[in-house]
């Protein structure tokens, strides 16, 4: 018996019993009995709820709910498994998917297979994938990840933090060369500058951090400043040396804590480390956060903060360093001189360019 393909017909079938049924959907396929490889033609049809089937070996009649329904798969044979191991094939395409019209089964798979059928609409979910993929890590991504950062235990910026540090001060750090009396007098100040911070702040509801300024000879990293999540603050001897007042480097300690203020930190450990990491935060799993605590120093040194972080640190910056009465100039001045050297320290790695940069402050004032 060869398979022509028919059209779904509204039959009589009269099975053994002598009853007469309604034959909903009917075809020609092909029978394998699950022992042996050899081929059976048969007629099926289907009254909605038994599958009959006819051919040389006789004829015999399944309910359907036993049965499974493979997926289509692009121009492929269609198959119907039996319950006993034994199988149907078909490609009589249309009346199989009479069956499964007919059965109500198989509807998701119908619909996947007619968009494998037709190559524009498969284009087009594609296109609307890779969309809707751009748009999650463009929007989605950021959002999650200001929230896990807002969500954070102070705790556990500590536990972060202090784990950063010492990772740092291990490897890269030597202990500062700078007087008692100097880092006293600059102690003091940032004390001050931590204490009066708030007034550029718009948010009233921003946490107090427990600020904390640490010396250190910076070594490889030259003149350089990079705030924790916890609102530890490092600064090099080198940067110290660089800098030609006091007020020059407290505006580089401004924008340190603004840095601190914004969770910029958090923010750009939790963006780069993934959507499961994100949710463990928002779910309030400590042990993900921690494990993660080790990237931080590479983002702090290596791949800095974004752009966008950046201009926000110096936004609050320089609006402190006005309120101060001091103007943006100092903030404007050593930025301008870490850059006149050969090797750009990693404090302006991915920084905005330095004239964006100054021009924006003067804009402040």
């Amino acid at each position: 018996m060869s398979e022509h393909p028919k059209e779904v017909m509204a039959v009589d079938v009269e099975p053994q019993d002598g009853t007469t049924r309604a034959v909903v959907s009917e075809f020609t396929g092909n029978y394998f009995d699950g022992v042996r490889s050899k081929v059976h033609p048969v007629a099926v049809s289907f009254d909605g709820e038994f599958v009959q089937v006819r051919g040389e070996l006789g004829w015999f009649e399944v309910p359907l709910s036993a049965c499974t329904l493979e997926p289509p798969l692009g121009r492929a044979r269609r198959k119907l498994k039996l319950p006993n191991g034994a199988h149907l094939e078909t490609r009589d395409v249309a009346a199989f998917g009479a069956l499964e019209e007919a059965s109500n089964r198989g509807r998701a798979l119908r619909f996947v297979h007619h968009l494998e059928s037709h190559w524009r609409l498969a284009l087009g979910c594609m296109v609307g994938l890779l969309v809707s993929v751009g748009a999650f890590t463009l929007y989605g991504v950021p959002f999650l990840a200001t929230q896990a950062a807002y969500a954070t235990p102070a705790e556990v910026s500590e536990l972060m933090s202090q784990t950063s540090f010492d990772l740092l001060d291990g490897e890269l750090f030597e202990p500062s060369k700078l007087s008692e009396a100097r880092t006293q007098s600059l102690q003091r100040q940032f004390e001050a500058l931590t204490e009066d911070f708030s007034v550029v702040l718009s948010d009233a509801s921003s946490p107090q951090y427990t600020y904390e300024l640490v010396f250190r000879s910076g070594g490889a990293i030259g003149a350089n400043a990079f705030a924790l999540p916890s609102g530890l603050v490092v600064v090099t001897d080198e940067l110290v040396a660089l800098a030609e007042n006091d007020r020059e480097i407290l505006s580089v300690l401004a924008h340190e804590v603004a840095h601190v203020e914004k969770r910029h930190g958090l923010r750009s450990l939790y963006g780069g480390a993934g959507v499961f990491l994100l949710v463990s935060v928002l779910a309030g799993d400590v042990a993900s956060v921690t494990s993660v605590a080790a990237s931080l120093p590479a983002i702090l040194l290596e791949s800095g903060y974004s752009r966008a972080f950046e201009r926000e640190a110096d936004e609050l910056a320089g609006r402190y360093l006005v309120a101060k009465g001091w103007g943006t100039e100092p903030l404007r001045a050593i930025l301008t001189r870490l850059t006149e050297g050969a090797d750009m320290p990693t404090f302006l790695s991915s920084h905005p360019g330095t004239e964006a940069r100054v021009e924006a402050l003067k804009n402040l004032e």
